[in-house]
């Protein structure tokens, strides 16, 4: 602790600080829900078989290898470092600080870069060869102080970020047409991919001078239009990219707020995500579930009033939404940034006000103690939501939709 330190003692200012740090190395070996890895496992077929034919009478059932087994499986193995800061300050403030870093070893994976059909072998055993690294910090800042005696308030502002990476998958990359040939390592878990969108094609004369994406479906005026990122001329999965974030929010955030005067308390929570890549998907979205071809149905919802038209773009209306098409088949549906937005969110998850009588009057009529309090909870959220129908905690409309909620009590003590 540095404040015990004599070099210290002449920082007036700072009461408290102490510099920690750890390093530790944890197992886990609930990898599978696969018994047995370690031992050989083999299988006694039906029928006769000889050079390609089955069921021959007079031939013994066959007998193979049904999985090859992992004499070496092990538990994964995590290396964990920490390093973190506490201290407080004259007049009521405190910050805290953890730095984190993981990187996780030997996490049990599919053999993805061996041929399946090897040896004739159609099932490889699971290899202890995945890696994972995670880093990021937390830190919160704190003020709280009683005024008089009548008045204390304390603040507290925390936020937590993590992001990890997939540093070795045995993934199996695409040839060197594809604009990223991996799709896993050296990306954050559950990374979306995706089209880059450019916006909407404006005419016909610009769908012919643009790179073809009919593999998507048939482009119209009004369509979303894509970027050749490998520059071969047609739009198709070998142009998709990463998104800027992972399904998953990086950073959390929460406020919370405790004020009490006299007989009155106060307290407020407040919630947030941010680097956060959401994805518009299901029924509430686009306007057909499925397509015409394939027995889908259509289905209208608030944000289709503001597709495109021809009438809107030549007038600069508000179009928040590509062309509509009668049967559904389109290249608009497929996932690109147009759909996965970098989400954020704050909610006033909490809120509570309450009044407590003075002793003198409770104890009056027989009581020890009487508090009258009102709270409610997820009462308003402020968010980059492109249309409010959509809670951004919920995936899709027919999600069950998080409500708001009051309430009213006492705390009696006899």
């Amino acid at each position: 602790m540095l404040t015990q330190e004599e070099f210290m003692k002449s920082v007036s200012a700072l009461q408290f600080l102490k510099i920690r740090g750890s390093f530790g190395q944890v197992g886990n070996d609930n990898i599978s829900n696969r018994r047995f890895i370690y031992v050989d496992d083999w299988t006694q077929g039906t029928g006769g078989f000889f050079n390609g034919t089955a069921n021959i009478p007079g031939l013994p059932n066959p007998v193979y290898q049904n999985t090859m087994p992992n004499p070496f499986v092990s538990w994964e193995v995590a290396n964990k470092a920490n390093i973190g800061i506490e201290s407080s300050f004259k007049g009521g403030f405190e910050w805290d600080l953890d730095l984190f870093y993981e990187k996780r070893n030997s996490i049990l994976i599919t053999q993805l870069a061996i041929p399946s059909y090897l040896f004739g072998q159609t099932s490889m055993p699971p290899l202890n060869d995945g890696v994972m690294t995670n880093r990021g910090f937390e830190t919160s800042f704190t003020y709280k102080k009683k005024f008089t005696k009548d008045l204390f308030i304390m603040n507290r502002l925390s936020a937590a970020f993590a992001r990890n990476v997939l540093e070795k998958n045995n993934e199996s990359p695409f040839d060197d047409t594809y604009s990223y040939p991996y799709r896993q390592e050296g990306f954050s878990r559950g990374v979306i991919f995706g089209f880059d969108c450019l916006g909407y094609f404006a005419d016909e004369a610009e769908i012919a001078a643009s790179p073809n994406q009919s593999q998507q479906g048939k482009a119209l005026p009004g369509d979303l239009k894509y970027r050749d990122v490998n520059k071969d001329g047609i739009i198709s999965d070998k142009d998709m990219i990463p998104m800027k974030y992972p399904a998953v929010p990086e950073l959390n955030i929460s406020y919370t707020l405790n004020v009490n005067y006299k007989g009155f308390d106060l307290s407020l929570l407040l919630q947030g995500v941010s680097n956060y890549s959401f994805n518009f998907s299901g029924r509430g979205v686009k306007e057909w579930e499925g397509n015409a071809a394939r027995n889908g149905w259509k289905s209208y919802f608030e944000l289709h009033q503001y597709a495109w038209t021809p009438e809107k773009a030549a007038n600069g209306g508000d179009i928040r939404y590509p062309r509509m098409h009668v049967d559904g088949i389109s290249g608009n549906h497929v996932t690109s940034n147009y759909w996965v937005i970098d989400l954020w969110y704050v909610r006033i998850k909490n809120a509570e006000l309450g009044y407590t009588l003075p002793k003198r009057m409770t104890r009056a009529i027989g009581l020890e103690n009487l508090r009258v309090y009102l709270n409610g909870s997820n009462l308003a959220t402020f968010d980059n939501m492109p249309f409010k129908y959509f809670d951004p905690e919920v995936s899709n409309s027919l999600s069950h939709p998080i409500f708001a909620n009051f309430n009213i009590g006492l705390n009696v003590t006899f």
